[in-house]
């Protein structure tokens, strides 16, 4: 059993070192003036009161020519009213009443907002995300050569206790991995709260039909079926990055994540392979290190692979942490790690055999 526990740890390391080359690759990027046209597009479902407090950074973009088109996708919230009111030059709007049968709510009000922008480079985030200033000018800027899909990082605000810092440490963790695999030529998803891609894109391969009744996955399935090296590319300053509102109570994150584990069955074969391998090293070589403290003979084994491990992985982890900001979760890795482990083993089967829910 010590074996297996030896050869997890070796096996998780080595993809974790293949995962970090990929970020330690990513090239100093000067980002040139641009003056290419954008369409920012927001879907948003009842969300009066994040619209009014993160669309003006929306609106207020160090940027000159760019255009943001709301969906109101079913909303009775008194969001119309408000946005009635409202008296922008760069804003317009979409109306949803209802959802086609057959369509995911998100993926149908995205689709429409698609159609009514007017640019060929799309730029899409949601209703309760706070981008940088000059988001859109580093998004311009990674349209350079093939290039059709961008893939940016998502950071949540950082709010105190245990939970936030399990929200933080699993979103450092999500973007080490499809940040780290798009540069080493298996861009498999993004988030829907930092992506853009070009309407060419989006049309060619058909937009959201081969997935459009999955509740989620509007943004990571599209990119699984149809990125690829030659056409995508990674955006990772501080310049563009987009924050979010975190959930803050468990139910409602957990909830949230079953919805997200439940897009990666919809993952190529190749994708499944790698992100299986992964997960499960790091699930065996905690599982199998549980039976054998248990046997009380060969558990100080285990506590020193534990440490030799961890070091070497948090060392690995912490470069990554230090890049998207997010150094108050190095501190906390064992335990924030350990807690992946328990994630792993509950919530991602969960995930995967339970149909999700959504409004």
């Amino acid at each position: 059993m010590l074996w297996l526990v030896i050869i997890f740890g070796l096996t998780y390391l080595a993809l974790q070192a293949w995962i970090l080359r990929g970020w330690l690759c990513i090239p100093e990027k000067q980002i040139k003036p641009s003056d290419l046209p954008l369409s920012v597009i927001i879907a948003a479902h009842n969300e009066v009161e994040n619209l009014k407090k993160f669309l003006p950074h929306v609106l207020r973009q160090n940027y000159r020519d760019y255009e943001v088109v709301l969906v109101l996708d079913r909303s009775n919230d008194g969001s119309k009213e408000w946005l009635a009111e409202l008296n922008n030059s760069r804003l317009s709007s979409v109306i949803i009443s209802e959802t086609p049968e057959g369509w995911a709510p998100k993926k149908w009000a995205l689709t429409q907002g698609i159609e009514a922008a007017k640019n060929e480079h799309l730029v899409f985030t949601d209703a309760d995300c706070q981008p940088q200033e000059n988001w859109l000018s580093e998004v311009a800027g990674h349209f350079t050569g093939n290039t059709e899909l961008v893939l940016g990082i998502g950071p949540y605000f950082q709010y105190p206790g245990l939970l936030n810092a399990f929200i933080q440490f699993e979103t450092a963790y999500a973007a080490f991995q499809y940040v780290g695999l798009a540069v080493n030529g298996f861009p498999y998803m993004g988030v829907g709260r930092n992506i853009a891609y070009t309407r060419s894109f989006f049309q060619r391969n058909g937009g959201f039909r081969k997935f459009k009744d999955k509740l989620s996955g509007d943004d990571d399935l599209l990119v699984n079926a149809f990125a690829r090296k030659e056409n995508t590319t990674v955006m990772v300053s501080e310049k563009s990055k987009v924050f979010s509102e975190p959930k803050h109570t468990f139910y409602t994150w957990f909830r949230q994540k079953l919805r997200h584990i439940s897009a990666s069955t919809d993952y190529s074969s190749p994708t499944k392979i790698i992100l299986g391998i992964f997960h499960l090293s790091h699930l065996g070589f905690y599982l199998f290190g549980l039976l054998l403290c248990m046997t009380n003979l060969t558990g100080w084994a285990f506590f020193s692979l534990y440490i030799l491990k961890m070091g070497i992985s948090g060392v690995m982890f912490a470069q990554v942490a230090v890049k998207i900001g997010m150094r108050r979760i190095i501190w906390a890795y064992p335990v924030l790690d350990f807690l992946f482990f328990i994630y792993n083993l509950s919530a991602v089967p969960i995930g995967l055999i339970r149909k999700p829910s959504w409004i």
